[in-house]
């Protein structure tokens, strides 16, 4: 993928009496009955920082601005927040109360752009498409963000459910969300049954620093990253749950020329054509703390894939207290990269490690055994192997919010065991 790397500064800081000095208004929307019967109407009526609250129900049909089409185009800074109801303007309830962008493949759902610091939540996010409409300027051919795309915004997505977004096109990427030159936090989404023709079925972010946490992806589609390709991105990448999505290279997950921090994330029932069933680690310097990668299906067999960059770069990656099981080959080092291993749960893994002559990889504290999944298919149950097998990480909290280390020493993998002996003033572990 030849992209071009464009400098833009970030956003700057609003100062706070740019906006709460001023009364901040609350918008209504619902299908019928409110001042607004759609977000767009609330959206072009608000003012800085305003509120606009939406309803339950299914909200379609895209608009024009700027030449391009979507449900919503959003320049301003202003929280929009779904899950209300017409008896309820106080507390949301998304689960109870969907409230549904649908762009039924006529354009994208958001469009989000410039030096702007907008929340996005409570949304069902659907039936996005990018094909046309581009995203990469200067490089019309790419089509990003079917159903969001977000530009140079410091945007905050939480506890949406992105849907069944796509692009018809090859060239193209993120098609549930699309990070470019943006500092986004993107917290406790369901991304699923998303599409794109190249990289990141689920979620793209390209020249950004974006602190992705606590998602779901799932059943989500690429060429590269079927869950997550994140491409000069650097960032955070932690707590989230990559399930079953399916991708040629990099099952789960890619990063190219990035310097990422990848943390108590789970990487399970990848599917992939080629190599990385779990991860594909392109020209990085990433580090990845306490991580599940099990079960892949498909391709060469590999876990972990680490290899140089198309455009030049080695990657360089450390990897403390990992499960990485289930896998014909557990990682695979092409070229010139650099792996350092420090405490792994192999599991039965035949192949742990193949690695072509040049590759270097370092190896401390390996395991062999069971790790004992509970029927979730990655929390510990008691006698795994991957108890108290782990190094000191510095990582205080595992992908529940539980303090590390439970025991004598920190667990291998996203999970921390912990249980309870019912007797008094007595906390434990493991036997």
């Amino acid at each position: 993928m030849e992209l071009q790397s464009y400098s833009v500064s970030a956003a700057p800081a609003i100062e706070p009496a740019n906006i709460f000095s001023m009364p901040v208004k609350e918008l209504r929307v619902c299908p019928s009955g409110c001042v607004y019967a759609s977000v767009q109407d609330a959206v072009d009526a608000a003012d800085e920082g305003d509120n606009i609250k939406v309803t339950t129900g299914i909200y379609t049909g895209v608009n024009n601005y700027a030449g391009l089409a979507q449900v919503v185009y959003l320049s301003k800074t202003l929280t929009i927040q779904g899950g209300y109801t017409t008896t309820d303007w106080t507390k949301p309830a998304p689960e109870v109360n969907p409230t549904t962008l649908d762009a039924q493949k006529q354009g994208r759902v958001f469009y989000v752009i410039g030096e702007i610091q907008p929340t996005i939540a409570g949304l069902r996010i659907t039936g996005g498409e990018a094909q046309g409409l581009g995203g990469i300027p200067d490089q019309s051919e790419w089509d990003l963000g079917g159903g969001v795309l977000v530009i140079t915004a410091t945007a905050e997505i939480t506890n949406n459910q992105v849907l069944s977004n796509m692009c018809s096109s090859v060239l193209s990427n993120g098609e549930g969300i699309a990070l470019l030159y943006s500092d986004a936090i993107i917290d406790s989404n369901t991304f699923r049954y998303n599409s794109t023709g190249w990289g990141g079925g689920g979620l793209w972010a390209g020249w950004s620093n974006s602190n992705i946490v606590s998602n779901l992806f799932s059943s989500n589609q690429a060429m590269d990253g079927g869950g997550v390709e994140l491409y000069m991105d650097d960032g955070m990448f932690s707590e989230n749950l990559v399930i079953s999505n399916t991708a040629e290279f990099g099952g789960g997950f890619s990063t190219h020329i990035g310097k990422e921090k990848v943390v108590n994330n789970v990487f399970t029932e990848n599917i992939v054509s080629n190599s990385g069933g779990g991860l594909s680690i392109n020209g990085s310097s990433a580090q990845l703390f306490h991580n599940t990668i099990a079960r892949y299906r498909g391709g060469d067999g590999s876990g972990i894939m680490v290899i140089q960059s198309f455009f030049g770069p080695y990657s360089v990656v450390d990897l403390t207290n990992t499960i990485l099981v289930d896998h014909e080959v557990g990682i695979s080092v092409k070229g010139g990269n650099k792996v350092t291993v420090n405490a792994i749960l192999w599991g039965s893994t035949p192949i742990t490690v193949s690695k072509s002559i040049t590759a270097i990889i370092n190896l401390e504290n390996e395991h062999v055994g069971d790790p004992i999944f509970s029927s979730d298919g990655y929390h510990l149950s008691v006698g795994s192997e991957a108890i108290d097998k782990g190094v000191d990480s510095e990582i205080m909290m595992d992908i529940d919010g539980e303090l590390r280390p439970a025991g004598t020493t920190y667990d291998l993998g996203a999970d921390e065991l912990w249980y309870r002996i019912y007797l008094p003033l007595i906390t434990n572990k493991s036997p």
